[in-house]
């Protein structure tokens, strides 16, 4: 059975007028240190380090990966079309590998996962309220639905490992 990384439905395509501004709102969630960049090393991280252990587990980081990996993808995309360049960082920081967090221990990384995914959703519906273009703030829209189909996979396997654990 293949698990589902992502919410159902196309990313909106970018259409009209793009201001500097929207750029700006956006570069925190793209390379900022709770941003997209940090999520894509985070999750592939994981995945390399539970491959072997558990590889039900090594997929679903993988999955999640790629699925930011996209959405790294997308905001560049808009960030150029802002006027803006796509730079891994933000105005007032250069992103650093300080950002991610090299725990092994399953279940506090999975907890660290959960509270990522909710401080990126936080952030998102932030962005939105500072976003100009219409189109950017479906996509915006469009990316915390796939940002809440992690936190739910993320919660479901932890509360299913730590039941397993219990017995």
């Amino acid at each position: 059975m293949d698990e589902v990384y992502a919410a159902a439905g196309e990313y909106p395509k970018i259409e009209g007028r793009c201001e500097m501004s929207d750029a700006l709102c956006l570069m925190g969630d793209y390379g900022g240190r709770n941003g997209e960049t940090t999520a894509i090393i985070q999750y592939i991280y994981q995945h390399y380090i539970t491959a072997g252990v558990d590889e039900r587990l090594s997929r679903m980081m993988r999955g999640i990966a790629l699925v930011e990996m996209r959405h790294h993808a997308l905001l560049a995309d808009a960030i150029v079309r802002s006027g803006g360049t796509p730079y891994v960082g933000t105005v007032r920081e250069f992103w650093t590998a300080r950002s991610v967090s090299y725990s092994k221990d399953i279940p506090l990384f999975l907890m660290n996962d959960i509270a990522a995914e909710t401080a990126a959703v936080a952030a998102y519906r932030k962005t939105l309220l500072c976003l100009t273009n219409e189109s950017i703030k479906r996509l915006v829209s469009r990316i915390i639905e796939d940002e809440e189909v992690h936190l739910s996979l993320l919660g479901d396997y932890l509360a299913e490992i730590g039941n397993s654990r219990a017995r």
